[in-house]
């Protein structure tokens, strides 16, 4: 009998885990190794990328503690924490301890009453942007306003990332709002179709989307570059980085909702395009991105006025379910 398609692919990315262990281990004075994401959950696709962790004394630490790059046909994020600072009660449940020197190391089962702790923490951020948002909106600073509603601090994008974890759902990327249909079900909550409405603009067109945002995130690229010239890594700005995500919003924009690849897209334009530090002329050629995405000419009163209206409503749901 043949094993599942699922089987033969989890195997392909361990193989791949395995020979960067073995590379790293020989090299490096790691003490411990902990695999992440839909890897460690085995419910990966072809797109995913590896997350992985590797725990090392605090003086042995690298300068360039965190990287993306591809190893032998697949994408890494990869992490350097200190050893001292790592405890069980800090590895999430889904996770895979899959090197430990110390022999002390152990997966924690699930922690209802520390996840209900936590959700309250996040409701508390939720609430205080909420207000912000109001605040800023009752000013007209209507600029401000969408900031707060999808850049930082964006109470709709906190609650989407937190509602999984509250109820131990698979977590990253497009699975979070997967999860969210489960938590309504299960509740009988109403919190996608709310998500959903949220994230949803006039503009349809997908190509002149992803277009636009490429533009918009290999500008950013351009800025970091100029910020950091000795780094050899930017991180999220990575143009490795860049072209995972956008492989990834494409396939994402083929295969699922529209909404699934949407709320990326406009909480990065808006955290970019809002940045302070930014020069003027900077922050107005990323605002354009932004409106080209939305397909708006400019943020109106009423505009805001409705999607605060469905983040209050979103945090009221959210909220009967801690």
């Amino acid at each position: 009998m043949k094993k599942p398609k699922i089987g033969k692919l989890h195997k392909e990315f361990m193989d791949v885990i395995n020979s960067l262990i073995k590379r790293k281990i020989g090299k490096e004075p790691i003490q411990a190794i902990i695999l992440g994401g839909s890897v460690a959950r085995e419910d990966e696709t072809n797109h995913s990328d590896i997350d992985i962790v590797f725990y090392i004394k605090g003086k042995d630490l690298p300068k360039n503690p965190r990287k993306f790059y591809k190893f032998r046909g697949k994408y890494i994020e990869e992490h350097y924490f200190p050893f001292e600072k790592l405890k069980s009660r800090d590895i999430l449940p889904e996770a895979k301890i899959l090197y430990d020197k110390s022999k002390k190391l152990k997966i924690p089962k699930f922690n209802e009453n520390l996840a209900k702790a936590n959700f309250k923490e996040e409701l508390v951020r939720v609430e205080k942007y909420q207000k912000l948002a109001e605040k800023q909106f009752k000013q007209g600073n209507l600029e401000n306003s969408f900031n707060y509603l999808y850049g930082n601090g964006s109470p709709a994008f906190i609650l989407i990332h937190a509602l999984p974890q509250r109820f131990n759902l698979p977590f990253p990327s497009f699975r979070l709002l997967g999860s969210l249909k489960k938590i309504d079900k299960e509740k009988k909550s109403n919190i996608y179709r709310l998500v959903e409405k949220f994230y949803s603009f006039n503009n349809k067109n997908k190509k002149q989307i992803l277009r636009d945002f490429k533009k918009a995130y290999l500008f950013m690229n351009h800025i970091k570059r100029n910020e950091n010239n000795t780094s050899c890594n930017l991180g999220f700005f990575d143009k490795c980085k860049i072209k995972y995500n956008f492989n990834g919003l494409k396939l994402t924009f083929k295969d699922y909702p529209f909404v699934y690849s949407y709320r990326f897209i406009v909480g990065c334009l808006a955290m970019w395009a809002f940045e302070d530090h930014l020069e003027e002329k900077i922050q107005f050629k990323l605002r354009e991105f932004l409106l080209k995405v939305l397909g708006l000419d400019n943020l109106t009163k009423e505009l805001i006025q409705e999607k605060l209206k469905l983040s209050r409503e979103l945090v009221k749901e959210s909220k009967k379910i801690k």
